[in-house]
């Protein structure tokens, strides 16, 4: 029981952490977030972390990989939805 808990807490985080980092209003982070996403080194220890992810949880390695994925490619999703 406690297991599934951890585990729906964690997806809810990196929910919350998904949707934060898309939003376009402003710059979540600085520079050197970025200088760090095209270091090679650092894109293996992301790459060990997304592994080790899918070891605990299948859900949770899935929004890791998403989280990943925005992070590197730099994409706002939200900002690019246009209501009608």
């Amino acid at each position: 029981m406690s297991y599934r808990v951890v585990e729906l807490a964690t997806i809810l985080f990196l929910g919350w952490i998904l949707v934060w980092l898309t939003l376009p209003f402003e710059q979540h982070y600085d520079e050197s977030l970025r200088v760090y996403a095209r270091e090679p080194l650092f894109r293996i220890l992301l790459g060990v972390l997304l592994v080790s992810a899918s070891a605990f949880s299948l859900p949770v390695a899935l929004l890791l990989f998403v989280i990943i994925f925005f992070w590197m490619t730099d994409v706002h999703l939200i900002s690019n939805i246009q209501f009608k």
